[in-house]
């Protein structure tokens, strides 16, 4: 299907119908915060492709599974097809970024239900199609790498204010200073852009939402008591469920797997502007504005 959103495709009408919810959520939550404008076309400035596996039959959702080479693992460590018993009750097919291009982003039919279902405070139950996005930016703001959230937490067991000085001095985040002085073209795009005249600190901000994230005591006392299992405690995932309460305010477990009050601290405001300013400045720099 040749619908696109920025560098993603949508797979099947009814993944661009399922995927559409996604961009107003994220709209609105930009629009909330005051970032620069975001057009959905700049949402992924790398390539994806975007299913929802609801309205296929198991056929036809094995088959798109094969055609990219997407495994599991099998009781003895195999790598093998996926069937239905497997993937039964989960609310993404994979996980959203496999290391190749271009990215895979699934949501199956239990994950739309789930998403799809309001509750009595008017409350979505899950916002799936969120959750994988930021699986998605995690791989893509590394530039390739194993992700922005593992490459803080292999800093070590350290203070907000210690992981964060290592996230500032590392040269592998150096790509997240947007405000560089010989990045003229760029910056005065970008300047010109934001409401207040100056340039979001993408790699400063980005870097003090991963180190609350990573230092989070109600997140590490959970897991010292066996209820956040270790899926649950990689880096990768904790962006995932930080992010997605925030952006879409569910009922889902994640909303309390944190104490942080990401809105007392302005975290969630600095993960937005961070966020609307990546996107925007790799939409410009695929324009051309480099210099």
């Amino acid at each position: 299907m040749a619908n696109m959103l920025g560098q993603a495709t949508y797979l099947t009408e009814g993944s661009e119908e399922s995927w559409s919810n996604f961009v107003r959520d994220m709209n609105d939550w930009f629009e909330k915060h005051k970032t620069i404008p975001v057009n959905p076309g700049m949402l992924f400035p790398e390539a994806a492709e975007l299913l929802a596996e609801r309205g296929l039959d198991w056929d036809d959702i094995n088959t798109i599974y094969k055609d990219r080479n997407i495994l599991m693992k099998g009781s003895s460590g195999e790598l093998v097809d996926y069937t239905p018993e497997q993937h039964h009750g989960k609310t993404t097919g994979v996980h959203s970024y496999r290391g190749s291009k271009p990215a895979f982003l699934s949501i199956t039919e239990e994950g739309q239900d789930q998403y799809d279902m309001i509750n009595w405070e008017g409350q979505r139950h899950r916002a799936p199609q969120i959750h994988e996005y930021f699986h998605y930016l995690d791989k893509v703001m590394d530039m390739g790498g194993s992700g922005i959230a593992k490459r803080m937490a292999e800093y070590g067991d350290l203070s907000e204010e210690g992981l964060l000085y290592r996230w500032m001095n590392d040269p592998k985040t150096e790509h997240l200073n947007l405000d560089n002085p010989e990045n003229k073209g760029l910056r005065t795009l970008l300047k010109n852009r934001l409401h207040h005249g100056g340039v979001v600190n993408v790699r400063e901000d980005v870097g003090r939402f991963l180190s609350a994230m990573l230092n989070d005591e109600k997140f590490e006392e959970w897991r010292g008591k066996g209820i956040v299992t270790d899926y649950l405690s990689q880096p990768t995932e904790m962006l995932a469920y930080a992010a997605q309460p925030i952006v879409e305010e569910t009922n889902a477990a994640s909303k309390h797997l944190f104490g942080t009050d990401w809105n007392l601290e302005g975290l969630d405001k600095d993960l937005a502007d961070s966020i609307a300013t990546y996107v925007n400045s790799r939409y410009l720099e695929s324009m051309g504005w480099t210099n």
